[in-house]
């Protein structure tokens, strides 16, 4: 009976069907943690460069380095080709204009403006050195003629009834091209001569000549002024940069050679100058009788641009003679600075040193200079030498005194 059963059972289970159709996959489960970083990939190409952006500000400029040691002197270049030839004298191409001048003459109704190309004016008096004993002194001031060459104009013409009739200009007045007021002025004046000079070639513009015999003259530039009344035979100074009268401070000359050198008020950088000495020899004879005679000074001549000093040498002349003892005319070393003036060679003036010529005029250019002439009775001469570094190596000083004749250094 237990057999049937189990038979039954087993017949009941059967055998096991094929497997059914896979159901839908289930929704994914939760991310698992990360495994661990894989060793990096080989480094790539460089990309293009990208366009290069806007510059920036630039930078504060630093600190000026020191000046560096001046290097030796270079050879001396090739001559250039030469020059066109000078023109012939008189065929001078007419300067530029420096300035206008006017003329009033209220009697004769007249009053005219007139364009300056070219002019000279100043003062000039004789100096007397003396001797030892004494008689040194200085003549009276007398004021040159205001020479002016003039562009031809039609009212020019109105001048020839002033010069035939002697009228009298109560007004002059040079004033300087760019000037905001005149360098001249005059308050009596008379033309001496008025002549036209004709063009000769075509850089030549038809000019008059016309001289003034001035009464008074009076130089004026910013806040100086100073003047002499050939009249009165007076002087007036108002201001100079060197003072006044008997207080006038001597002037320092310096010959700059080109170079940018900031000066003060009393120094003034020259265009050129003229000095020396002469003597009398006598050789004698194979028996004897031979000598010097008296050395004399030739006078130094100075020419500079003008500047506010012309007036101190102005003033030093109408209140001649002060003394004037310290005057000095350098020759700059190519080393000097503006803070390291140093000079190859001094003239110093003293005993009685006086100016006894000034002349203002306009050069070729259109430029105004000065000419100035002094007299010295003692003179101090120092020549030096420097380094590469501006470092003085020597100097030699000598003197001589023309009053004296002799080496004194008694007005040092």
């Amino acid at each position: 009976m237990k057999w049937i059963w189990v038979f039954l059972l087993v017949f009941a289970i059967g055998c096991a069907g094929s497997d059914g159709a896979d159901g839908q996959n289930g929704s994914d489960g939760e991310q698992g943690p990360a495994g661990e970083r894989g060793p990096a990939g080989e480094q790539g190409a460089m990309g293009a460069m990208g366009a290069m952006g806007v510059q920036g500000e630039q930078g504060a400029m630093g600190a000026m380095g020191e000046a560096g040691t001046a290097g030796a002197e270079g050879m001396v270049g090739p001559q250039g080709p030469p020059g066109e030839p000078a023109p012939k004298p008189g065929f001078e191409a007419t300067p530029p204009q420096v300035g206008t001048l006017r003329l009033s003459f209220p009697m004769a109704n007249i009053d005219v403006t007139l364009n300056v190309v070219r002019f000279e004016t100043g003062l000039q008096q004789v100096i007397n050195l003396g001797s030892p004993t004494g008689g040194a002194g200085a003549g009276r001031v007398e004021i040159k003629e205001f020479a002016a060459d003039v562009l031809f104009e039609e009212e020019i013409v109105n001048l020839h009834p002033a010069i035939a009739q002697g009228a009298q200009a109560t007004t002059v007045e040079f004033t300087p091209t760019g000037a905001a007021a005149p360098l001249f002025t005059s308050a009596l004046a008379v033309i001496l001569e008025l002549k036209p000079t004709s063009d000769r070639t075509a850089n030549q513009q038809f000019t008059f000549t016309i001289k003034l015999g001035l009464g008074n003259l009076v130089m004026t530039r910013g806040a100086f002024s100073t003047a002499m009344d050939r009249v009165s035979n007076l002087p007036t100074c108002v201001s100079t940069p060197c003072g006044c009268s008997g207080t006038i401070t001597p002037l320092e000359y310096i010959h700059t050679g080109g170079l940018p050198l900031q000066l003060q008020p009393t120094q003034v950088a020259v265009d050129s100058f003229d000095l020396g000495w002469e003597n009398t020899i006598d050789l004698g004879s194979s028996s004897g009788g031979a000598g010097a005679g008296r050395l004399k000074d030739s006078g130094t001549t100075i020419v500079a641009p003008l500047s506010d000093a012309t007036l101190c040498e102005f003033a030093a002349l109408v209140y001649s003679p002060p003394n004037l003892s310290g005057t000095k005319l350098h020759y700059a070393n190519p080393l000097s600075t503006t803070g390291n003036l140093l000079f190859d060679y001094t003239l110093e003036g003293a005993c009685i040193t006086a100016y006894s010529d000034l002349t203002i005029f306009s050069d070729d250019n259109g430029d105004i200079k000065t000419r100035s002439t002094m007299a010295m009775g003692a003179q101090q001469i120092t020549g030096r030498t420097f380094d590469a570094t501006g470092q003085e190596l020597s100097s030699t000083t000598t003197n001589w005194n023309f009053i004296a004749n002799s080496t004194s250094t008694s007005c040092f």
